[in-house]
């Protein structure tokens, strides 16, 4: 199981792709309104940073530890290369550690802009408690163009029977704009294709419509779109997501509504057999370009999400679960309030989570998520070289493989590794960047996917990918 915020509040479980769950009272039951929430997420203007930052240090997070009352049950880590960073989501309350944005239903925020990951880490290894001791879980593999648009992101995952190792590949035009997002899911001896992806601009490259494709045993077949409006000041005011069956038909339509600063004020998500299935409001505190207050309404149940804010500007607590209209107060076991701390770059230190029981919160800490940090220098050149720098063949391979270099580097020797999905080095070698070609044996290798890398005598990031020893 994944590890993110067990306090990501409303957002649900919606931080990932992959059938996270969440921790806290309010979102054991939460499951119905997944969906739901998942959509008026990416609707929400991203929240400018107010992390503390200079010209030259930053922080990203390098690692997250989850506790409760019986221990720590979930820890990641995160590595990272060149100039790449972390973003704390102030709407949300979260860290978006596994994320491949593209595949989001529908899946555009604030004036149609294209979710970004906001997390830009190389690897992701996530360790997790269950009936067993603390054990690996899985590994995220990510990988950027010189924009640093994410262009690969893989998840290989320890327990193979209850997930499947996927894969997203993505593909952007000059304007940096996602045109094309294509998923794979490893058989065990290649990676079949899923789902593709295509997305449509106008001339202002702004995105008006995407159409999914599945494949099936037929062969492929578009299965959804989405269609996109917008209002003379650009905000996204449409979504009309449609699925076809026998004939397309439109399943879910979004109204957006904003205020003179073109913040999001209101959606109201019509069914195709209930209008005004829900209806979410929102509102602002002045100066913050974020959410200070969320309220969903649904039949026959309203849910609160409140934020308090610190002197400068800061969210230091969060109340959310579900509101009794009646009482006017919260309803017992199905609500949370998490308090957050702050470090000198005013990036949450961690997060401490309270259940709400009878008539007031829990004085005892349900969930603690404590995070950690490097600094680094965001003007740093990155160190990343265009992957077409090199080809590895044959790939898959039995016996060896060819790392041939297509352009010359500026580097006197090169260092490959190669590790397992568990994390563990299966090589390292040392060797001249002189020579174009090098063969390297993966004869002793067991069958499976391996990721190798390419490093220069500096520890600069050359290239990397995935290999598959038949």
């Amino acid at each position: 199981m994944k590890s993110t915020l067990s306090f990501s509040l409303f957002i649900l479980i919606a931080s990932s792709a992959f059938g996270q769950t969440l921790k806290t009272g309010f979102l054991k039951n939460a499951e119905q309104n997944k969906q739901h929430r998942l959509a008026i997420m990416q609707f929400m203007q991203r929240p400018v940073d107010v992390a503390s930052k200079s010209p030259s240090t930053e922080e990203r997070v390098i690692a997250s530890s989850l506790y409760n009352n019986a221990g720590l049950t979930d820890t990641i880590r995160l590595t990272y290369s060149g100039n790449r960073g972390s973003e704390f989501d102030y709407n949300q309350l979260r860290y978006d550690f596994y994320a491949n944005p593209y595949d989001g239903n529908p899946m555009f925020e604030f004036n149609g802009h294209i979710n970004e990951p906001q997390v830009l880490s190389d690897t992701l290894t996530d360790w997790t408690a269950g009936d067993i001791p603390l054990s690996l879980s899985e590994n995220v593999f990510s990988s950027y163009n010189d924009n640093n648009n994410l262009t690969l992101f893989t998840d290989i995952y320890t327990d193979t029977i209850n997930n499947h190792d996927i894969k997203y590949l993505n593909v952007f035009n000059s304007d940096n704009n996602v045109t094309a997002s294509y998923s794979f899911s490893w058989n065990g001896n290649v990676w079949d294709s899923l789902g593709e992806r295509y997305f449509s601009y106008n001339a202002s490259k702004i995105l008006m419509q995407d159409s999914t494709y599945t494949k099936g045993s037929t062969g492929w077949s578009l299965m959804y779109k989405n269609a996109y409006a917008y209002n003379s000041s650009g905000d996204l005011v449409q979504v009309d997501n449609y699925n076809r069956s026998s004939s397309w038909v439109m399943n879910i339509e979004y109204v957006n509504t904003y205020n003179s600063s073109h913040q999001l004020i209101s959606v109201v998500t019509n069914t195709l057999d209930v209008h005004a299935m829900y209806v979410d409001s929102f509102s602002y505190v002045n100066g913050i370009n974020y959410q200070s207050s969320w309220t969903e309404y649904s039949p026959g149940r309203e849910v609160r999400y409140l934020k308090h804010f610190n002197a400068t500007g800061l969210p230091d607590a969060a109340y959310v679960g579900d509101w009794d209209t009646t009482t006017q107060n919260w309803i017992s076991g199905e609500a949370e309030e998490v308090v957050f701390n702050y470090d000198a770059y005013n990036e949450p230190v961690n997060g401490v989570s309270y259940s709400y029981l009878d008539t007031s919160f829990s004085t005892t800490p349900e969930y603690i998520e404590n995070f950690y940090y490097e600094t680094y220098s965001p003007t740093n050149v990155k160190n990343i070289t265009n992957q077409d720098d090199f080809v590895i063949y044959p790939n898959p391979s039995s016996d060896k493989i060819f790392i041939s270099q297509k352009n010359a580097v500026a580097a006197k020797s090169l260092q490959i590794s190669i590790v397992n999905v568990s994390g563990q080095r299966m090589l390292t070698e040392t060797l001249s960047a002189a020579n174009k070609t090098e063969e390297i044996s993966v004869a002793g290798f067991a069958p499976g996917t391996y990721w190798l890398t390419i490093q220069d005598q500096s520890g600069n990031t050359l290239h990397k990918q995935s290999i598959v020893k038949q």
